[in-house]
């Protein structure tokens, strides 16, 4: 079976290292893939991230993709992203294409960058299930949490004996 290699990079000003970290890792958790490692190697104004991800089977890995992001804090990073897997992987390498066309999303999100519009006022529906007078709670007396169970004996919060 042949194999799958690849790299993409490009530079970025990234104003939020750390979120965009963190939204990175969101995409591809929420893709399938599993954290594989993540380094943090910083000094001084100096930014070095490394991620790599994988994706597939306990015995097999169908793609693996390493992240590496370098340069000086408040000017253009690097971004590289190479990957490698098996041939089959290749819808793979079109999600990470599509991750590259919307990266900006991920270092600046959408929200962010359209004003904030008021949206349409909401309404609250309160339905009570119980009238007030026959619901009964107790308090407990050292912590103070609200008591439903009528017949409990211990507080389920911090485990007091109530009276």
């Amino acid at each position: 079976m042949g194999k799958l290699r690849g790299k993409i990079s490009g530079k970025f000003l990234i104003p939020d290292v750390d979120s965009f970290i963190y939204r990175l890792k969101q995409w591809f958790l929420s893709h399938g893939y599993s954290q594989h490692s993540y380094k943090i190697e910083d000094k001084g104004d100096k930014v070095k991230r490394k991620l790599s991800f994988r994706k597939g089977g306990v015995l097999y890995t169908l793609i693996f993709v390493s992240i590496e992001l370098s340069g000086k804090r408040n000017d253009k990073l690097n971004l590289k992203i190479k990957y490698s897997g098996k041939k089959k992987a290749s819808e793979e390498v079109e999600n990470l294409s599509r991750l590259w066309e919307n990266i900006q999303n991920l270092i600046t999100p959408p929200s962010q960058l359209m004003p904030k519009v008021p949206s349409a006022p909401t309404v609250q529906v309160i339905v009570a299930t119980q009238p007030q007078a026959l619901q009964t709670f107790r308090n407990c007396p050292i912590c103070g949490s609200k008591i439903e169970d009528p017949n409990a004996v211990f507080c389920p919060y911090c485990g007091a004996r109530l009276k």
